[in-house]
């Protein structure tokens, strides 16, 4: 049985090896998700259309002052 040392150096020599596999599937430089995302609906009726429709949607909910009873303890 391995001992307590050897478990953990171990398990040392695949976190340093995780963290390799890692820096090398992550390109340096690459520009954050969401900037390569931005504007992907630009110019889309049906995305403005659903994004009306959620606007809509938020707006006929209930807040605190609409019901007090409901959101006191």
């Amino acid at each position: 049985m391995p001992t307590l040392e050897q478990r953990v150096s171990e398990l040392e020599s695949q976190i340093r090896s995780m963290i390799e596999r890692e820096k090398r599937s992550v390109p340096t430089g690459l520009e954050p998700w969401w900037k390569r995302h931005s504007g992907a609906f630009e110019n889309n009726s049906l995305y403005d259309e659903a994004m009306r429709h959620a606007s809509e949607y938020r707006k006929a909910q209930p807040t605190p002052a609409d019901c007090p009873e409901e959101f006191t303890d």
